[in-house]
């Protein structure tokens, strides 16, 4: 979870201990008989997507978990009220395109450009691009060696 506004200094997900702390996470959990994701993200942020919202307390909408609480980033409410600056907030994510500037990285259909909250709590501006391609291809390389370590059947 990003942490905006806390002042913290720098939101978890560009920690540079993050894939180490996901590898400790995903090994805990199989070791302990639950089943887990192959460690490769299956889509973007769902900033990115028209009909996900996180709920506030008070019922405000936000596109984005790491702005909940932040009124000014409240992009509706679920008593469907209308507020100019709930609409300019709105607004704002329908205009996101942090990916712009990401060139050709093969990480696009997953990133998107990373993590909009981290980027506007560290960067001052939610379209510039947190690069998470670090993460993604250590995961890839985990990936492939629990892959090539499994008995040929458990792969079928």
């Amino acid at each position: 979870m990003t942490s905006v506004g806390s002042g913290a200094g720098q939101a978890c997900d560009s920690c540079h201990t993050m894939e180490d702390q996901i590898t400790f996470i995903r090994e805990e959990t199989q070791r302990h008989g639950f089943p887990t994701y192959d460690g490769v993200p299956k889509g973007m942020c769902h900033v990115h997507k028209t009909h996900a919202h996180t709920i506030g307390p008070d019922g405000s909408l936000y596109a984005c978990p790491g702005f909940t609480g932040q009124l000014a980033m409240s992009t509706g409410h679920i008593d469907d009220r209308r507020d100019s600056w709930r609409e300019s907030a709105l607004d704002k994510f329908e205009r996101l395109h942090p990916w712009k500037e990401c060139g050709d990285c093969a990480y696009i259909p997953t990133c998107a450009g990373g993590c909009v909250a981290a980027s506007h709590s560290q960067l001052g501006d939610m379209n510039v691009p947190t690069c998470h391609k670090p993460s993604f291809e250590s995961a890839v390389i985990s990936l492939a060696h629990s892959v090539s370590s499994s008995p040929a059947w458990e792969l079928q």
